[in-house]
């Protein structure tokens, strides 16, 4: 084997491992934690299984507060879908919106009126149909 061979396989492992160390880094942000296992030298040898993950009643507003932004993100997306796919993950997003308003999270109507205003154009135009 090549030192040039070595070094692409070595980084190509490399970059399969950070991948993956860098979502275990996120997963314990949301309490959660992984086995990662690495068996070889092979790239494809690297995995991570769930473990376990805590949390009690009271870390529910800081843990929908880290979640806000994605959920934002998620509606964002859903807007550029055709209507009928669209829709299909607004809807439940938005009502998981609306549960952890009626919790007590503080979500701003003003961070997810995209999704609701994109829903209600859909249904309008659907109503025109």
């Amino acid at each position: 084997m090549t030192h040039w061979t070595w070094a692409s396989i070595a980084y190509e492992t490399l970059k399969r491992f950070l991948a993956i160390a860098r979502r275990e880094y996120e997963l314990l942000a949301l309490n959660q934690c992984s086995e990662v296992a690495w068996a070889t030298n092979n790239k494809d040898s690297i995995n991570s299984s769930f473990k376990m993950s805590k949390g009690q009643a009271k870390d529910l507003p800081a843990m929908a507060q880290q979640l806000l932004p994605v959920l934002n993100s998620l509606l964002s997306c859903a807007t550029m879908l055709p209507p009928d796919r669209g829709n299909s993950l607004m809807l439940p997003t938005l009502a998981l919106i609306a549960a952890l308003r009626d919790e007590g999270i503080d979500v701003k109507p003003s961070e997810v009126f995209c999704g609701f205003a994109t829903l209600n154009a859909r249904e309008n135009a659907e109503k025109l149909d």
